[in-house]
């Protein structure tokens, strides 16, 4: 199952996550986009759940796969936003490793929450009006989603 995951990440990450970033606005549009898809893939993100879950444990095979994942995830996102607020695009203090956090929190917590009532929870919509709402808090101007993310 790891294998699985870790051929389906490799994936994303080369589809959306390829180039450099330099833009919050950017950056958001792709967590988005990769919602999407794992919307699309509900066996997938209910075996990356129960993985995850199960590599909780410091002797399970995956767990330092998804420690050394996240550690990544964490880095990437942060810096991302970091770049952000050195360009202007982002309020100067943001604290960018919190939200780097946050975004990936939420993220995996409507995840679970899908899976769990996938009829009665729009996971895409939700997390689009999540990262529009936390953007608008971080950006200098104020803005948020693109109308078209």
């Amino acid at each position: 199952m790891l294998s699985v995951l870790e051929r389906s990440e490799q994936h994303d990450v080369e589809r959306l996550f390829a180039d450099e970033l330099d833009c919050a606005r950017e950056l958001f549009t792709r967590l988005l986009d990769l919602a999407g898809v794992n919307s699309r893939r509900p066996g997938l993100v209910r075996m990356f759940n129960v993985l995850v879950g199960e590599s909780g444990n410091p002797g399970h095979p995956a767990h330092s796969y998804f420690k050394v994942r996240y550690e990544r995830a964490l880095a990437t996102t942060a810096e991302i936003l970091q770049r952000a607020v050195r360009s202007g695009e982002l309020k100067a203090g943001t604290d960018c490793e919190a939200s780097a956090g946050e975004l990936l929190a939420v993220m995996d917590g409507l995840q679970i929450q899908w899976i769990l009532d996938p009829d009665g929870i729009d996971m895409v919509d939700r997390f689009r009006r999540y990262l529009d709402r936390t953007l608008r808090t971080l950006t200098v101007d104020g803005s948020g989603l693109p109308d078209d993310a």
